[in-house]
């Protein structure tokens, strides 16, 4: 095959192709659209519902016609500054600089993909003296079925329709009726196929809160295949009240909350401490100090905001702290991210390399001035 330099002509003909100015040209500008439109949508839509159209999307649906998201459009731009810089890097000692600067971009650049796909975001919320290895998703709901202290079935909330049976190994039915990711509560009307909760309330849907996190998940069902059991019932988020459907001797209880990730470690809360703004009731600050305890290893570290504790590929930030009846509770936002060194790596290359630019000329400005 024949060459054209250091890269074959068939092969050369694409990256031409890709290193097209016209493409940042238009591309630059549509991310910039994306990112204005997302921020002011996300007054009506939330910050969730915003993020994900037009943030953390490949394509952008408007009306009948697909438009590019903010994956594909930084895909091409990283394609385009990726081909640029294969093509028309000037390789020679002398501009050493400005090649590590442009490869520095790329890694930021490489680095956000990565991190777009693969980081994953919770909380853990501890009492003091409570310990925890779970992480409970921000977003993400699942509908649990229990038997015996074991989970039996785990149906994510989303994938729920109304009239469409859970598909689930169970000895009886479970039937959709009302869903609604943020429910707002409202009598009952009387009637004798209703169980437990749904004897009180019924469920209707509220607009989502600007926070997904804050949104109250619910769900009403069918009961089917249970003998006098057979009915309604009804499930929501943080309500202890958990329907039982007694089968022979094994009894199945039903629930709805966050979904949840084990960690490889446990964090115990020994101490959270809150400072307050003199005369007022606003925080100022919180901290937490806590226990790590990975097998028979352990240690104590004290987290506190912007000082978060980095551990196995996991980060846990003080996010922030709830009140309850029975006291104080830490809030511990984590974060699971395989992309986290690409910043530190694309920025030292920056760095280094306008510092090696700036070496470069300076040292021909003297030889020069000689």
């Amino acid at each position: 095959m024949s060459t054209d330099g250091k890269v074959p002509k068939s092969f050369r003909a694409w990256l031409e192709m890709a290193a097209s100015p016209a493409i940042l040209f238009y591309a630059l500008p549509w991310l910039m659209i994306l990112l204005v439109a997302g921020t002011v949508a996300q007054k009506d839509l939330g910050l969730y519902a915003a993020q994900h159209l037009y943030f953390s999307s490949w394509i952008l649906w408007w009306g009948p016609f697909p438009l590019p998201g903010a994956y594909s459009t930084l895909g091409v731009i990283t394609l385009c500054l990726a081909a640029k810089f294969v093509l028309y890097s000037p390789w020679r000692v002398h501009q050493a600089g400005i090649i590590l600067t442009h490869l520095g971009v790329l890694v930021l650049l490489i680095g956000g993909l990565i991190t777009a796909f693969s980081q994953k975001e919770g909380y853990m919320l501890l009492g003091e003296g409570q310990s925890s290895a779970l992480v409970s998703d921000y977003h993400e709901r699942v509908l649990y079925i229990e038997q015996g202290g074991k989970t039996v079935a785990g149906i994510p909330f989303g994938t729920l329709k109304t009239g469409e049976a859970v598909s689930a190994a169970l000895p009886f039915t479970i039937t959709p009726r009302t869903i609604c990711r943020n429910c707002q509560p409202a009598p009952a009307p009387k009637a004798d196929d209703r169980h437990g909760l749904a004897r009180e309330i019924s469920l209707q849907s509220a607009p989502p809160e600007q926070s997904d996190e804050a949104n109250l998940s619910g769900l009403s069902f069918a009961i089917a295949g249970a003998g006098d059991q057979d009915g309604e019932y009804l499930v929501m988020e943080e309500i202890p009240h958990h329907p039982q459907i007694t089968i022979g001797k094994k009894i199945y209880s039903i629930s709805l909350s966050r979904a949840q990730t084990a960690l490889p470690f446990a964090i115990e809360l020994k101490n959270f401490e809150r400072v307050l703004h003199p005369g007022t009731e606003m925080a100022s600050g919180f901290s937490s100090d806590v226990i790590v305890r990975d097998g028979a290893v352990e240690w104590p570290y004290q987290i506190r905001m912007n000082e978060p504790l980095r551990y196995k590929a996991y980060t846990f930030y003080q996010a922030s702290f709830s009140l309850r009846p029975d006291g104080e509770y830490s809030v511990l936002s984590v974060v699971r991210n395989k992309g986290r060194i690409f910043p530190y790596l694309g920025g030292a290359l920056i760095f280094v390399g306008l510092l090696l630019h700036i070496f470069i000329r300076l040292t021909k400005m003297k030889k020069e001035a000689a």
